[in-house]
């Protein structure tokens, strides 16, 4: 629901007195799906009404005061209106947008992810990617090792964090790849058949980490989340998809 309320003129002696000052503070302009805490503020007008109203957002506190607290929604844009109305003035109103983008901490580690679907490149343009993000105040972001990457990864035994795969952060030749690194049956994982936490809401695909092939350089090790399988792919291919972490 958007706010696009009709300004009345509220007059006194024959004159309006000016607008009320409407200007909407955000603490933050760039959050994540269901980021807490989040304040939007207006300067206090005496004997001033304030509605709020927030898309793609949920307020948790201050509705009818000059200052809210607001949960953010879904990636995208969350709308934040405020319409200021005081006796004897013009009522006024704003809008402010906030980005919002999908981050996840994994509970089991501490790791926290930033998901931005449909981000995708070759291996090159993947680290880059995530060496340069500043998100949520951070700038230590980084492509996860294949260790790391292993660890989203939910209902394949074999190549989950622990499994017997043998491509882990200390054992990076191609010799390592033994045992269960294929994976399971595709399609068939717990989450809507992604074999990684249901929180995670790319697109189940093929995913880079920052580990190279030791013995094959021109590779990286991979996880392809349809099938919970650990691979390599050639760096230079484009298409693979980007999953940056940060630790706590």
């Amino acid at each position: 629901t958007t706010i696009l309320a009709s300004a009345e003129v509220y007059q006194g002696d024959g004159a309006a007195a000016p607008a009320p000052d409407a200007t909407i503070q955000m603490s933050k302009t760039y959050v994540y799906n269901g980021e807490t805490g989040i304040t939007a503020a207006v300067p206090a007008t005496a004997g001033a009404s304030y509605v709020w109203v927030v898309e793609n957002g949920t307020v948790t506190a201050g509705l009818g005061t000059e200052s809210i607290t607001i949960t953010a929604g879904n990636a995208g844009q969350m709308k934040v209106h405020v319409l200021v109305a005081s006796e004897l003035k013009i009522p006024a109103q704003q809008t402010a947008v906030v980005t919002v983008v999908n981050m996840w901490t994994d509970s089991a580690t501490g790791y926290i992810w930033q998901e931005e679907p449909g981000v995708t490149g070759d291996w090159d343009g993947a680290v880059a990617y995530c060496n340069d993000l500043v998100l949520d105040g951070h700038d230590d972001w980084r492509l996860p090792t294949i260790g790391e990457l292993r660890t989203t990864i939910r209902g394949c035994d074999g190549t989950k964090s622990g499994g017997a795969c043998g491509v882990k952060d200390d054992c990076l030749l191609t010799a390592c790849y033994t045992g269960p690194c294929p994976g399971c049956n595709v399609d068939q994982g717990p989450a809507d058949g992604c074999y990684w936490d249901s929180s995670l809401i790319k697109p189940c695909e093929q995913f880079w980490s920052s580990s190279s092939v030791e013995d094959n350089t021109v590779s990286a090790w991979i996880v392809y989340f349809r099938g919970g399988a650990v691979a390599f792919n050639l760096k230079i291919s484009p298409a693979l998809s980007v999953l940056c972490m940060r630790a706590p």
